[in-house]
C-alpha cells in the first residue's frame, strides 16, 4: 500500500503468467521511486482482489515492478475511506459496508 501512487499496479510479469486479461494500449506514465518516468505496458479493468476476507476489484496498471507483486494506490485507499495505519504494527485498519477489515 503507497498513499504517493495516485493508481494501483501489477508487476507485468504477473499479470502475463497469470494470464489476466489487460488492454495493451495504455497512455499513462508512472514516476517511479528513482525519478524515471516509464509508460505502463497495459491496463487491466475489474480485477478480482482478495487480502484475508476483504475482497473488491480494482483497476490495475501494469509495470516493471522491482521488488513488488503489486502496489495499491490512492486510488484504492480513496475507495476504501477513512482509515486508521499503524505503522509499528504495520496495519491498516477501515471498516466497509458494516464490516471491519484488518490488513
Amino acid at each position: 500500500i503507497d498513499s504517493g501512487s495516485t493508481h494501483s499496479f501489477i508487476h507485468e510479469d504477473l499479470a502475463r503468467q497469470t494470464q489476466l486479461r489487460f488492454e495493451p494500449r495504455c497512455n499513462v506514465r508512472a514516476t517511479v521511486a528513482h525519478g524515471e518516468s516509464i509508460r505502463c505496458a497495459g491496463v487491466a479493468a475489474e480485477v478480482p482482489l482478495e487480502i484475508g476476507k476483504y475482497r473488491c476489484y480494482c483497476t490495475l496498471y501494469l509495470l516493471p515492478l522491482a521488488g513488488y507483486s503489486g502496489i495499491l494506490g490512492y486510488d484504492w485507499l480513496k475507495r476504501v475511506g477513512p482509515v486508521k495505519w499503524n505503522f509499528e504494527a504495520k496495519t491498516l485498519e477501515f471498516e466497509q459496508d458494516g464490516e471491519f477489515y484488518r490488513l
